[in-house]
């Protein structure tokens, strides 16, 4: 009976090498079978990904006001002539 534990051992090899194939490189790093630094999964500080969303926030708080502040002209809503000239930024436009 010493063959059959060969046989089971060189299955359970087999069967691990055929699983690590077909698993993806995330799976794999989550299993410690790979990635960086021998399995550990490396993620962006917590400040960076903070400073990115304030940074995607102030753009669209800015594209929003930008928005707000040229409807009146874009929808031919009366304004007083200082409001209008103040939306005027380039002198072709008037």
């Amino acid at each position: 009976m010493a063959g059959n534990g060969a046989a089971v051992a060189g299955r359970d090899a087999a069967e691990a090498r055929a699983g690590a194939v077909g698993k993806s490189a995330g799976e794999n790093a989550a299993d410690g079978a790979g990635g960086p630094a021998g399995g550990a999964v490396t993620a962006r500080p917590d400040s960076a990904l903070a400073l990115r969303r304030v940074l995607v926030g102030v753009v669209l708080a800015a594209a929003v006001m930008a928005f707000a502040f040229f409807w009146p002209v874009w929808t031919a809503t009366w304004i007083p002539r200082e409001a209008w000239e103040l939306r005027m930024w380039n002198p072709t436009w008037i």
